[in-house]
């Protein structure tokens, strides 16, 4: 990260008049709140010197003065995201609060709002965009709350007022409803209380009420693609209505708790982290944003991914398939990668990263549309027509059938991506032998034809990030160069070593 000099000549006009706090609301500390937003600031390692004069971040050292601030620069969005939050600064607001004030004032003059209509890098780089406002009020809150100076409270003023603008709100009527704008209401709700902002209140409230209707399709899934994504909507949807006084959504839930392995796992289909010690269980059928997920009487567990084409937190997933079954999981996704590492971020959402058909410099499927033909059978089709799938899950094995029309010759893979702890078995020489063998002692068989001819898989060894940091793990891939394909490939429970558990 470098960072740059820059002149800046900036009036502290740019803060508003002293306002009046809300009589009655004590300036003490907000330990859960702000512990964890300074947690999660963790990462990139922020020092501020005991004179409040410097930030060491990431190995580089930022002068806390106007130009230094301003000149701050940084080699991911996320990094910018938690730089202006000012989150760092939260450690030593106890020790000199007076200190910290005066930095704040210092980044206030450096970096005045360009206003929503700038361009989004100068939005970004001036630490205005709707995510770095939003985060640097949270911070402005936990401040206030623990000193009680009224510095904090002026520039809480100015962020909010800054997301009371609608080009800056992730909702209606501009923009579908996102859990970015669920955010701002729920933060506004608090911080309008706190600082004495009615008009942040009643803002929030007409923005709660035009915007529920639109959250949840009417199998209960959000648009935004993501499991995680979908147990956030449902967290933070579920608080805007206890603070609206309407009623939940009870379909949300129920849909995402179909997400939920048996072990309390969720799948981490999308962008987001993995979710443990959730409930679990029931049945989704949701064709129109293309997600299917069930758990049987028997322990089985199973999502099938499809529908429109990738967007928001989605993954190029189109056809994947998960499977937990006999306490196991067998099929998992890979997961998403740390948003700095770009290359293994792009891999990660690719469709090489799923259970699915890919086409090597394809640009890939598009939407994808499924119907029910079977119990815990389903039939996708690609909006192009040339592909269709066909998918046949039950505890002992899962089968797919892929046909594609394809008219010119290209290099096709099935992948199978097996979850962390299996180990593809080999041949006296050397050869993979199609099954595999899990940590504890579950065996699987991978067989693979395409037209009725049998394909070696191939054992390639992948990163999966599905347990919140980088694993190996291994993708079975089924290969074919040709132009139409007619793929038929089955992973079958073989049981577990020495006992009678086998597939029936």
């Amino acid at each position: 990260m470098a960072v740059v000099a820059l002149v800046v000549s900036l009036s502290l006009s740019v803060l508003p008049a002293a306002v009046a706090v809300e009589p009655g609301v004590p300036p003490v500390s907000n330990p859960s709140r702000c512990d964890g937003l300074v947690t999660r600031v963790e990462r990139f390692d922020p020092r501020v010197d005991d004179d409040l004069t410097t930030l060491a971040w990431r190995g580089s050292r930022i002068s806390l003065t106007p130009t230094g601030l301003a000149g701050a620069r940084f080699d991911s969005s996320q990094e910018a995201l938690w730089f202006h939050s000012l989150v760092w600064l939260v450690g030593a607001a106890e020790r000199d609060p007076a200190g910290v004030a005066r930095v704040v004032a210092s980044y206030s003059a450096a970096l005045a709002d360009p206003g929503p209509d700038a361009s989004r890098v100068l939005v970004r780089g001036s630490g205005w965009s709707e995510g770095q406002i939003r985060r640097r009020l949270e911070t402005m809150e936990c401040l206030y709350r623990m000193t009680g100076r009224d510095e904090f409270a002026q520039v809480a003023i100015s962020l909010g007022s800054a997301l009371m603008d609608d080009r800056r709100y992730y909702g209606l009527p501009l923009h579908r409803p996102h859990n970015h704008g669920a955010q701002a209401n729920r933060l506004l709700l608090r911080t309008g209380a706190l600082f004495d902002q009615p008009e942040w209140i009643a803002t929030s409230r007409e923005r709660i009420m035009r915007d529920r209707a639109s959250v949840f399709s009417s199998c209960g899934m959000s648009d935004e693609q993501s499991s995680a994504y979908q147990w956030l909507n449902v967290s933070i949807w579920d608080d805007l209505a206890r603070a609206s006084e309407v009623r939940e959504d009870p379909r949300a839930r129920r849909a995402a708790e179909a997400l939920v392995r048996p072990d309390g796992v969720l799948e981490p289909i999308g962008d987001g982290r993995v979710r443990t010690g959730r409930t679990g269980g029931g049945t989704l059928w949701c064709p129109q944003d293309g997600w299917a997920a069930a758990t049987t009487d028997e322990g089985m567990h199973y999502i099938v991914r499809f529908g429109p084409t990738t967007a928001r937190h989605g993954h190029d997933d189109h056809g994947a398939v998960t499977w937990f079954t006999h306490g196991t999981s067998v099929l998992a996704d890979r997961a998403t990668a740390p948003k700095a590492e770009s290359d293994a971020i792009a891999w990660s959402r690719s469709r090489a990263a799923h259970s699915s058909l890919e086409r090597i410099d394809d640009a890939g499927t598009g939407s994808m549309s499924g119907r029910r033909i079977g119990e815990h059978v389903y039939e996708l089709v690609a909006d192009s027509g040339e592909h269709r799938r066909t998918v046949r899950i039950n505890p002992d094995r899962v089968a797919v059938t892929d046909a594609d029309a394809a008219t010119t010759s290209g290099t096709w893979i099935q992948h199978w991506h097996f979850a962390e702890g299996w180990q593809p078995l080999r041949s006296s020489g050397g050869e993979a032998t199609g099954e595999l063998l899990s940590g504890d002692g579950a065996r699987v068989r991978l067989t693979c034809l395409e037209s009725g001819r049998p394909v070696t898989p191939l054992p390639v060894r992948v990163r999966t990030y599905a347990g919140g940091s980088a694993a190996w793990a291994w993708d079975m891939q089924c290969r074919h160069r040709g132009t139409d394909v007619a793929f038929s490939s089955e992973v079958r429970w073989l049981g577990a070593a020495g006992t009678a558990d086998t597939a029936r």
